[in-house]
């Protein structure tokens, strides 16, 4: 029964036992103090006074000779109409459906919700929310706009209905509950066609949200299997799709875009096996729908679909290289095309000079930054390597920075040349020391005479040149080959997006394996074992046996010196003539 209306009328209508609409009682035609209703003879009765506060009336309306009709909209006498007017889905883009009451109205906490009809046991929810949501909107008092996502009606030549709850909208006027729509009242049927052009088969990504995340962030191999394979079945009866569309790809990794690193889940979608099946692109539209609005959709009902992250929906796997690829490729493109500038310099100052140290040094310490940087953001995504990266991080740091300082400090004490070119060159020897924890190979800096600058002609010896040759060979399987292997096992579970720490990072660690193979052969021969013919660049005080090979060199110097300078004079007096 309703509340009276401005003329103190009161109506109602007629409900069976199953809560179904059987008619409407056009009620009293005054206000009624009190009222109620006899079930024995189907009556009801209401006391009212009639302006005198010493008289009271009962007043009856006898209900069970009255002849009820049935032509309201979805058996709701408050509904007018609604959209679609034939109650048929011609389009998969269908966005809204629209109700009309037959009064001003208000939105309540009641649900409107849609189910698909699979046999009448085990409809399908395709989407729900209540009137205050985000999902609806009233249009001049009396209309509803109901939002339908896209995979509401994903099935060609399907059967689904509306059921709306009591109190989905409620009267403006007198802030009531309207009646909704029960079940069988209101139904739909979709029609269309799937395209004739499907995709084959496509490659999506979904990622989980922190709660899911930090769920498998300590699985074996074995618990994430079953963890992807019972998501897998989730997906299929929530879609809906064949099981056997979802093969278990198995791949996930940490979103490298995400500071938080929600783990990525990576999905194979299979080409469907006959014409009526939705298509590949369909079913990534679907499941991006479905997660996008999860709270309102299945998604959320099922234990491990719920720890999907609705704010990242199902996209399909970036081909090729990402914009952060790009820009990184262009930085180092940028930092090398500037070390090849660098090198042509120097060697144009000396040509003599070990000027290859300069690519040398540039590639240990890019490969020393990265290796660092692999460790802060990206060794702990992976527990059974976050151990081993930072042993074969600091194990050969300890390593280099002890051997370096053995070195300079013997030299500084045994070696009076090299004693009298470190006073003058304290701050230089200091910073290449402490650089040299990255590989001792730094040290060849120093005697490299690189530009025929003073500073890197260090006059150390040939056992210092030997421990450093020694030390940076060993460098490639404590450290170079380790981390090589450690990038390459990263690199296999994380390989659905690349990032470019991991994958430079173990660029640069393949062509430090080589570059040092190459280098230290080289200086193999360049010594000649047993590392004692080689030609000394180095500055070290001549012998007692070689002074008259030094004085004939230097008598041949001055000789040069001489006729150079009558060269100049026989110039200058040809100018003059």
């Amino acid at each position: 029964m309703y509340s009276p209306d401005e003329f103190q009328r009161r109506s109602g209508f007629f409900l069976t036992q199953e809560g179904l609409y059987d008619g409407e009682w056009k009620g009293f035609t005054t206000d009624v103090i009190l009222y109620s209703y006899l079930e024995y003879n189907d009556t009801m009765w209401g006391c009212l006074n009639l302006q005198n506060p010493s008289y009271w009336t009962i007043i009856t309306d006898s209900l069970h000779d009255k002849n009820f009709t049935y032509n309201y909209e979805h058996r709701n006498p408050n509904i007018l109409k609604t959209t679609p007017d034939d109650m048929i889905v011609r389009s998969k883009d269908l966005d809204e459906i629209t109700i009309f009451y037959n009064k001003p109205i208000i939105f309540s906490s009641g649900n409107i919700t849609i189910y698909q009809i699979i046999d009448g046991k085990n409809d399908l929810l395709r989407q729900t929310y209540s009137g205050n949501s985000g999902y609806t909107s009233i249009v001049d008092d009396t209309a509803v706009n109901i939002t339908i996502f896209s995979s509401t009606f994903n099935n060609p030549r399907a059967s689904y209905y509306v059921i709306i709850d009591d109190g989905f909208v409620s009267s403006k006027q007198y802030n009531e509950p309207i009646m909704g729509v029960n079940q069988g009242a209101w139904a739909l049927n979709t029609s269309w066609n799937e395209p004739n052009l499907c995709l084959t088969s496509a490659t999506i990504l979904i990622r989980l949200n922190a709660e899911g995340t930090k769920h498998i962030n300590d699985f074996s191999s074995d618990e994430f299997k079953d963890f992807y394979n019972n998501l897998m079945n989730e997906l299929s009866e929530i879609i809906p799709i064949d099981r056997s569309r979802l093969p278990d790809t198995g791949k996930f990794q940490n979103d490298p875009f995400n500071s938080d690193k929600f783990i990525l889940l990576q999905l194979e979608i299979s080409q469907p096996t006959k014409s009526t099946k939705p298509c590949s692109q369909d079913v990534i539209s679907d499941l991006d729908s479905l997660i996008k609005n999860k709270d309102s959709t299945l998604i959320s009902r099922y234990p491990l679909s719920n720890t999907l992250d609705e704010n990242y929906g199902a996209i399909i796997t970036p081909e090729g290289w990402n914009n952060k690829m790009k820009l990184s490729l262009i930085f180092f493109s940028g930092g090398a095309l500037f070390i090849i500038i660098i090198f042509f310099i120097v060697r144009y100052r000396n040509p003599q000079a070990r000027n290859v140290l300069i690519f040398s040094f540039s590639l240990i310490i890019l490969d020393f930054i990265l290796d660092i940087a692999f460790v802060i953001y990206y060794a702990q995504q992976i527990p059974s390597l976050f151990v081993p990266s930072i042993l074969f991080l600091v194990g050969p740091i300890v390593f280099n920075s002890v051997l370096a300082l053995y070195v300079i400090l013997k030299e500084k004490y045994t070696n009076e040349p090299f004693s009298k070119w470190f006073m003058t060159n304290t701050k230089l020897v200091s910073i290449f020391t402490i650089l040299s924890s990255a590989d001792v190979a730094i040290l060849n800096i120093i005697t490299s005479q690189l530009a025929n600058l003073p500073y890197f002609r260090a006059p150390i010896s040939k056992e210092a040149e030997i421990k450093i040759f020694w030390g940076s060979f060993a460098n490639i399987f404590i450290e170079d080959v380790p981390q090589f292997i450690i990038r390459i096992m990263y690199l296999q579970r994380n390989s659905i997006i690349y990032d470019p720490v991991p994958v430079f990072s173990l660029i640069s660690a393949g062509i430090s394996i080589m570059f040092s193979l190459i280098g230290r052969g080289f200086d193999a021969l360049f010594y000649k074992i047993p590392f004692s013919e080689r030609k000394s660049i180095s500055h070290s005080e001549p012998t007692n046996n070689n002074n008259e090979t030094i004085n004939n060199n230097i008598e041949t110097i001055n000789s040069i010196e001489k006729s150079e300078d009558q060269l100049e004079k026989d110039d200058d007096i040809i100018e003059i003539l």
